[in-house]
């Protein structure tokens, strides 16, 4: 039990130390810029270090390192605060977009259901099926929902506002860095 208490406990303060690192650190257009320049280079050169630098010991390490700093970065510390900084900001992004456009769907099905409702030629007995579907979907929105506003709330102080506007900004073009292609629009 002591041995539990104490992983979690180490846990809660790398997850902490990581927060204060990634929500204070501030992203610039050129850090962005140097990454995605960096990562693209990478996954050109060794796309096995770009998932796991040491996935070739020293000699892949060391590899890995000289793609960064032709990048731009000073060592290996500075990209992996970049890259901690971005990722979190990253997920936060894309998780208030996944909030948006579900939130989007939601509202685009309730009003097609009370479309329906609503139409004097739809029979009653089909109405009152629209209505129990119409309840049980809000209601299992609105689960779904207070538990992602939890999370959203608990991992939101780990970005700041700058750097998450920064990330939308270059959304597009980060999905296709961390995709590996590049998706015809």
């Amino acid at each position: 039990m002591i041995r539990l208490f104490l992983l979690i406990w180490v846990i809660i303060g790398l997850f902490g130390c990581a927060g204060s690192i990634t929500s204070s650190t501030k992203l610039t257009d050129g850090d962005i810029e140097k990454f995605i320049k960096t990562y693209k280079k990478l996954r050109e050169v060794a796309p096995d270090l770009a998932n796991n630098p040491n996935s070739q010991g020293e000699a892949g390490f060391k590899k890995f390192e000289g793609v960064i700093k032709e990048g731009g970065f000073k060592d290996y510390k500075e990209f992996m605060i970049v890259t901690a900084t971005m990722a979190w900001a990253f997920n936060i992004a894309q998780g208030e977009l996944g909030l948006e456009t579900f939130g989007n769907m939601q509202s685009d099905g309730e009003r097609q259901m009370m479309e329906q409702i609503n139409n004097p030629d739809v029979p009653e007995a089909t109405k009152q099926e629209l209505r129990e579907g119409l309840k049980k979907m809000r209601a299992e929105y609105a689960k779904n929902k207070k538990w992602a506003d939890i999370v959203m709330g608990g991992v939101k102080p780990l970005t700041n506002d700058d750097n998450l506007a920064l990330i939308k900004k270059h959304r597009k073009e980060l999905e296709d860095v961390f995709r590996g292609v590049k998706l015809e629009q």
